[in-house]
């Protein structure tokens, strides 16, 4: 997998960053990556989440953990 190194110009113009999450730890890294790149490109970052009527509802006391883990 190639690495690539983001750097602000005019062809890499960042304005918004979306992040689908699970609360997993996998996606607990992506939001600190998505983190630091909203903040170097001086992006908005939008965080989604999708519940499934059938499984049980998030734990309410996780979003303010996630808001820490983004540094809000």
């Amino acid at each position: 997998m190639k690495n690539h190194h983001w750097h602000r110009d005019q062809e890499h113009d960042v304005k918004k960053i979306m992040l689908a999450t699970d609360f997993s730890e996998r996606s607990d890294r992506a939001l600190r990556r998505a983190t630091l790149l909203a903040r170097q490109f001086g992006a908005s970052l939008s965080i989604v989440h999708v519940v499934d009527d059938d499984l049980p509802a998030v734990d309410a006391d996780i979003v303010p953990d996630l808001r820490r883990c983004a540094g809000c």
